[in-house]
């Protein structure tokens, strides 16, 4: 049973996740959160590749789509996953923009909604 609930858990995770692509964010361009990710995630990925700003762009990404994540589901509990500590301290990181990872994940935000 607990590997069934597990299974069940990380599906309740996908299947949010899903539903970034249709939580509209800019209605006259019809403009997803998940095509304001991809944005920042391209950005990122074009200014890392260089100025080489982390060493870990892989963080960077799971923090810009955790942010957004948890924007959305706040009373999410990501201590259901497997790495669920690791979420809920990357999307804490993400949101207290004191690390450089942080204010990474807040400027390449910034520089999306200005694109």
């Amino acid at each position: 049973m607990e590997k069934l609930d597990e299974i069940r858990k990380t599906l309740e995770f996908y299947v949010r996740s899903n539903e970034l692509k249709n939580k509209i964010i800019d209605k006259p361009n019809n403009y997803s959160i998940a095509d304001h990710l991809f944005g920042s995630m391209i950005l990122a990925t074009a200014i890392d590749s260089e100025f080489k700003e982390t060493n870990n762009l892989s963080k960077v990404y799971r923090m810009l789509f955790l942010s957004e994540f948890s924007n959305l589901y706040p009373d999410y509990d990501f201590d259901n996953l497997k790495l669920g500590k690791q979420y809920s301290n990357e999307a804490a990181e993400a949101r207290k923009i004191n690390t450089n990872d942080g204010k990474l994940v807040f400027k390449y935000k910034m520089l999306m909604a200005i694109a």
